[in-house]
């Protein structure tokens, strides 16, 4: 009888017995910031666009530049944390290559309610924490730290570099937006979208490229790599956006 309920656990996970009662849950949990492709029987369930340009293919190319990396580096024992994990879809996506030891959090209810319904869609056991980066305390050091999108979200962006230098036992990813600036300095904007999916607050401090890296030197990471260099000649005084995604080591 044992295998019977464990057969039924894996074909029939949340109890959710067809591609529409998915679908339907999905909905009810909408706005995503992330974007799944789900495979389900015959079937791909896709999440909905959340905004332009958002789609699956944005975050599946971001897993295929930041995991080759990961994996050349942190055997499958290895232990992550995401700091700033949205509605976890790189969590997931360490969980699906492999690596059984993660933690994620976020400062959003609504965003772990929306990443722990798409782990168990996934058979992911993740634990998710409900929390602001800056409250989040623990005594264990984790081998990896995933840091996207969350610098330009933070009232206090010098201090994730302390908490960083903390609690990262090797390595780090860290992405997200900065502009080009002849100087070291971070730049406050409004978020354009009202729709904030990753922050509870709309102002913004998006970091010039050079105090990034001046960051980066002052606490003494080594070994920095870009993951994805700009697709842009870089200006240093143009003030132009660009995505940037580091790996460096503590």
């Amino acid at each position: 009888m044992k295998w019977l309920t464990k057969l039924a656990s894996l074909i029939l996970p949340l109890q959710l017995r067809s591609a529409v009662a998915i679908r339907e849950n999905i909905n009810e949990l909408k706005p995503w910031f992330s974007n799944y492709r789900l495979p389900w029987g015959k079937e791909v369930i896709e999440w909905p666009e959340c905004f332009p340009g958002i789609n699956h293919e944005f975050f599946r190319q971001r897993e295929e530049r930041i995991f080759p990396t990961i994996e050349q580096k942190f055997p499958k024992s290895s232990t992550i944390l995401d700091l700033g994990c949205a509605d976890g879809y790189f969590p997931i996506a360490a969980w699906r290559r492999g690596y059984r030891s993660i933690t994620a959090v976020d400062c959003r209810e609504d965003n772990i309610r929306r990443a722990k319904f798409a782990a168990k869609l996934h058979q992911a056991k993740i634990r998710w924490v409900h929390q602001d980066v800056y409250q989040y305390t623990t005594r264990k050091r984790f081998d990896l730290i995933l840091c996207q999108g969350l610098l330009y979200h933070l009232e206090n962006p010098i201090g994730l570099f302390e908490i960083l230098k903390k609690t990262a036992a090797k390595g780090i990813v860290l992405s997200g937006w900065a502009r080009y600036h002849e100087k070291p300095v971070f730049i406050f904007e409004k978020e354009e979208s009202g729709d904030i999916r990753n922050s509870k607050k709309k102002n913004i401090l998006i970091p010039s490229v050079a105090v990034v890296e001046a960051l980066l030197s002052a606490y003494e990471f080594k070994n920095v790599v870009v993951l994805r260099p700009p697709e842009t000649p870089r200006t240093p005084d143009s003030g132009q956006a660009v995505w940037l995604e580091y790996y460096f080591e503590n």
